[in-house]
C-alpha cells in the first residue's frame, strides 16, 4: 500500500488542480474580510482559517451556522472548534466554492 496513493494523485493530477485554483480561493477567502462576522482570515494552499466571531442577535458561535449552510449547498467543510468558531473547508470543486462565496449567510 506503500505510496498508491500518492501515485494516484500525480496520475490524476491533483497537486497541480489544487495549483492552478489556489489563486481564486485565495481571493475570495480575503474578500470576505469586513463583513460581520469576520474576525480573521488565514490561508495557506487550499487550506483557509477563518475565524467567526459569535452572532450578534443570539451571543451564539457562528460557526455552525456556516457549516450547516454549506453542507446544503453541498460543500464540505470541517469546523476546527465550534466554540472557537474556526472552520476548515475540505471539498474543493471550483463551482461549489463559488456558490457558497456567493450565498454566504454572512453577506
Amino acid at each position: 500500500m506503500d505510496g498508491k496513493a500518492l501515485d494516484v494523485y500525480l496520475g490524476e493530477g491533483v497537486f497541480e488542480h489544487a495549483a492552478s485554483i489556489e489563486p481564486i480561493w485565495q481571493e475570495r477567502t480575503h474578500a470576505l474580510k469586513g463583513l460581520p462576522g469576520i474576525v480573521d482570515i488565514r490561508n495557506l494552499g487550499l487550506l483557509a482559517g477563518i475565524e467567526l466571531s459569535e452572532d450578534a442577535a443570539t451571543g451564539k458561535a457562528m460557526a455552525k451556522k456556516v457549516y450547516d449552510y454549506c453542507f446544503e449547498q453541498g460543500v464540505l467543510i470541517r469546523p476546527v472548534a465550534i466554540q472557537s468558531s474556526f472552520l476548515r473547508r475540505l471539498s474543493s470543486p471550483r463551482q461549489k466554492s463559488t456558490r457558497c462565496f456567493r450565498r454566504s449567510p454572512m453577506a
